[in-house]
């Protein structure tokens, strides 16, 4: 047999495919969270028409959480006169509690500040900026 045959993947590779996977399954998850908070506001479904309505639908927006999986864009619903379901991930939330644990730790035990851009590189896969 022939070793260029079956070619095992790169570690990296494996690690970034895992990556992608779990911002996906993470991205899944907290929409479906969200969809249900704005059900529970206005008191119907989507595309519902109800005698009860509490309030009604108005858009979506963006918004980025940066996760120890990396940068995950969620769809946020709003509603009309409620406001938006984001208090599911929480006001101007837009990192994980892991992370901000993980970035308060290291700063504690010692890394320096300017050591401390490689280390949010390292966990978060984007520069400390941007989020």
């Amino acid at each position: 047999m022939d070793d260029t045959e079956f070619e095992s993947p790169a570690h990296e590779e494996v690690q970034a495919d895992l990556r992608a996977l779990f911002r996906g399954a993470i991205r899944m998850t907290l929409e479906a969270l969200l969809e249900e908070a704005v059900r529970e506001l206005v008191g119907a479904g989507r595309w519902q028409r109800m005698v009860g309505r509490a309030d009604v639908r108005n858009g979506s927006y963006l918004r980025t959480l940066v996760t120890t999986a990396g940068a995950v864009d969620v769809t946020v619903p709003r509603t009309r006169h409620s406001g938006s379901a984001g208090e599911v991930l929480g006001r101007y939330k837009r990192r994980s509690a892991e992370l901000d644990e993980a970035i308060t730790s290291a700063y504690v035990q010692g890394v320096s500040t300017r050591k401390m851009g490689k280390v949010t590189r390292a966990l978060m896969g984007v520069d400390a900026h941007v989020c």
